[in-house]
């Protein structure tokens, strides 16, 4: 008997059978990941608040609003499981964030352990894509969190979505804000603390406050009719403080007023105030927010 060759013989034979081995696991990986039928995407950066699409964000704030659970969260599966190209383009959004919902545990995430608790809703790797998500959506999460409605929730106000809405005055230009349209002297409160960096007279602001936020925000008031009393730049504010009122102020030299009906302009601008951004949906998530607050007590 020839050894040698028969030793030969064996050594190839491992080789094919670890071959085979390795070609069956392959093959299950990918009759698995086929099952899943889900292809998972992780975010490649932070999302900043001005480069998110402000219609889908209005609706991810509606699931925080009435279903008692985190918009972060549940945005983060939907983004994990949705082609980017794709997304805030369904025929039924509110249904397919129902369908997001359904796939979490009734609590959000507790602090510190979000990649467990998406790992135990589905499994390692749409978990890890959905906690790559939720760590993006970071810096709009703090933006949103916090915060309260600028104007008393029982004084007759009303707006809509009017954000890049063509202006003619001072030039061609697109509407940088929400138009909150209320009664003259209308009380006006800081959403959120801060530091007052512009207060005076612009020509199409009129009377306006600008205050730069620990969020990295700057939020600009403007069109009041008087001031809080001895509010100057400078000072720090606090979330709910007054800061003036309701007016009609702008459009023209100092002291011009009555060009248009009373209201607040409430705009938004990351980078320093260098970027405006829609402050619309946020106006509405807080301002429900805080309806159903003072429904529950």
């Amino acid at each position: 008997m020839d050894f040698r060759r028969l030793r030969f013989a064996n050594r190839r034979y491992r080789r094919y059978l670890l071959l085979g081995f390795a070609l069956i696991l392959l093959l299950l990986m990918i009759l698995s990941r086929c099952q899943q039928g889900t292809p998972y995407y992780s975010a490649a950066e932070d999302y900043a608040p001005q480069a998110f699409d402000d219609l889908l964000l209005g609706q991810l704030f509606t699931v925080e609003v009435e279903q008692d659970i985190s918009w972060r969260a549940v945005a983060a599966v939907y983004l994990a499981q949705t082609p980017p190209d794709v997304r805030g383009q369904e025929d039924d959004l509110p249904a397919r964030l129902a369908e997001c919902r359904a796939l979490l545990p009734l609590e959000g995430p507790a602090e510190g352990q979000a990649r467990d608790y998406f790992r135990a809703a589905l499994g390692k790797p749409g978990g890890d894509a959905a906690w790559s998500q939720y760590v993006a959506l970071n810096q709009i999460d703090r933006v949103f969190q916090g915060k309260q409605f600028p104007l008393p929730l029982d004084a007759n106000f009303d707006y809509a979505d009017s954000w890049q809405q063509s202006r003619t005055f001072g030039g061609d230009r697109q509407h940088e804000g929400c138009d909150i349209m209320a009664d003259q002297g209308t009380p006006i409160y800081a959403v959120c603390g801060g530091v007052v960096t512009k207060k005076g007279w612009l020509t199409l602001g009129g009377w306006r406050l600008g205050i730069q936020s620990e969020d990295g925000v700057y939020y600009y008031y403007a069109h009041l009719s008087a001031y809080a009393q001895g509010l100057e730049e400078g000072d720090t504010v606090q979330k709910g403080q007054l800061l003036g009122y309701v007016g009609d102020t702008g459009y023209g030299p100092e002291g011009t007023s009555g060009q248009f009906a009373p209201h607040l302009h409430f705009g938004m601008y990351a980078d320093s105030g260098q970027t405006a951004f829609n402050s619309y949906p946020y106006l509405k998530a807080w301002q429900a927010l805080a309806l159903k607050d003072t429904d529950e007590k």
